[in-house]
């Protein structure tokens, strides 16, 4: 799930390409808050067992994943946007 060290470079479709939009202060802000949830969870899981916990899934109640598994679903996504964030913020 972990992006590659080098990143695949794809086109952006036009009607999705952040230039051709501002971004509004009540989206950054909610995207802020929940990265601060994120870090807040994450600086708990040390005492936890992520192997053990089972957390169902939104869609069927039969199916149960790890928490470590759930976990990854949730952050391992974002890691491209963050590198590449990181990149267009290089002097």
């Amino acid at each position: 799930m972990l992006p590659q060290d080098e990143l695949n470079t794809m086109k952006t479709p036009q009607k999705t390409n952040p230039i051709n939009f501002s971004i509004k202060g009540k989206a950054m802000a909610e995207l802020i808050k929940n990265l601060k949830e994120i870090q807040v969870i994450h600086h708990s899981l040390p005492s936890y067992d992520l192997g053990r916990i089972k957390t169902s899934i939104s869609f069927s109640s039969l199916i149960k994943l790890k928490l470590g598994d759930t976990l990854r679903v949730v952050i391992y996504p974002n890691e491209p946007h963050l590198r590449q964030a990181e990149k267009a913020l290089k002097p």
